[in-house]
């Protein structure tokens, strides 16, 4: 059975301290605007991470594994790069609706031909 981990927030730069970050401070402005809800999140970048599975005939259809989801920021004082949040969940492995490229060729998850579909 795969557990779900406790989620995880940053809320200082790890190199300066400093609290205020570069989309979260432009996020403030849209909030004030009525354009954004309070609990609407923009980060720089929003990044799965979960092991590619998708296409494997070893792996059954079903399957659940442990995923996250990581928000990464920018600190607005010295510029460095920085994870803010990682949200940890679990992951069913579901079926990949079949593709077709140029031509009719299948294509895998990422659009690019894939000889073992064809």
């Amino acid at each position: 059975m795969v557990a779900k981990r406790e989620d995880i927030h940053f809320s200082q730069c790890p190199n300066c301290g400093s609290e205020e970050r570069v989309a979260e401070e432009l996020l403030k402005e849209t909030r004030l605007l009525g354009i954004a809800p309070d609990n609407f999140k923009c980060p720089i970048f929003h990044v799965p991470i979960m092991p590619i599975l998708q296409g494997d005939p070893n792996v059954p259809i079903g399957i659940k594994f442990s995923s996250a989801f990581v928000d990464i920021d920018g600190c607005a004082e010295c510029g460095t790069l920085y994870i803010t949040d990682v949200m940890y969940g679990v992951t069913e492995l579901k079926k990949v609706p079949e593709l077709y490229g140029p031509g009719g060729a299948r294509v895998g998850p990422q659009g690019m031909p894939n000889p073992s579909l064809n």
